[in-house]
């Protein structure tokens, strides 16, 4: 279900990075990454929160690529949050009408996004979300054990800060609890609601549908208006 080795370069070649200086980055050998991105080797989730800070993705995203039904580029989002009050209102125009030709180059998508709907606070630590969603949905260990197809002592394991599951059973773990990996893993809710509709729909399209590529000239139009807004 989960390939990273083709996630791996593309993001790599898409931030000019080299495997030496990836490596570098994620304080890894360069075989370790050339291993990633032939398949060779699978990276661990201690890997994988590297490499979504770097990239500024959800987890989801990048374990997923285009099957992840929920929140992608993270600072796609959060930049364009920013520009959601009134003072940006005609900032917002400008980056539809740039957004929208990008998105003519693609075949239009009727998918849902998924957003995380949980009123608890969560924290960095894995287990603790674990714990604490698991409350919040009303599941005992044997009845999410048994959802997830594994033994109740394991799943006391995750829960005590003892191991990490591998990616499959944290995904399992993510449909059973309906919550995004990301959430389980970093703590951080994906779930963004725009007061401009209009826009937010455009951003949240965007974010489902745009390469990486397409995505980054958003970014960086974003970072333009935000950092001179009297130019804006």
């Amino acid at each position: 279900m989960f390939f990273f080795h083709g996630i791996f370069k593309t993001f790599r070649s898409s931030y000019d990075f080299t495997q030496g200086e990836l490596a570098k980055q994620l304080s890894l050998e360069q075989i370790t990454i050339a291993n990633y991105e032939s398949g060779k080797a699978t990276p661990s989730i201690l890997v994988l929160k590297k490499m979504i800070d770097l990239y500024g993705v959800s987890f989801d995203y990048f374990a997923q690529n285009n099957e992840c039904q929920y929140p992608r580029n993270l600072k796609l989002l959060k930049l364009s949050k920013i520009l959601d009050i009134e003072a940006f209102s005609e900032a917002r125009s400008s980056i539809e009408g740039v957004v929208k030709p990008l998105m003519s180059k693609y075949s239009s998508s009727n998918k849902i996004l998924k957003q995380d709907n949980l009123e608890i606070n969560l924290s960095k630590e894995f287990n603790n979300n674990l714990k604490e969603i698991r409350g919040t949905r009303k599941l005992n260990q044997p009845q999410l054990s048994k959802a997830i197809g594994i033994s109740r002592s394991l799943l006391t394991q995750y829960e005590y800060n003892k191991c990490y599951p591998s990616i499959d059973k944290l995904y399992s773990l993510s449909t059973a609890l309906d919550v995004s990996m990301h959430a389980l893993i970093t703590g951080e809710k994906l779930s963004f609601h725009f007061d401009d509709g209009i826009f937010g729909r455009t951003i949240l399209t965007a974010d489902s549908l745009l390469s990486i590529e397409d995505q980054k000239i958003i970014i960086q139009l974003l970072e333009a208006i935000i950092n001179n807004p009297k130019k804006s």
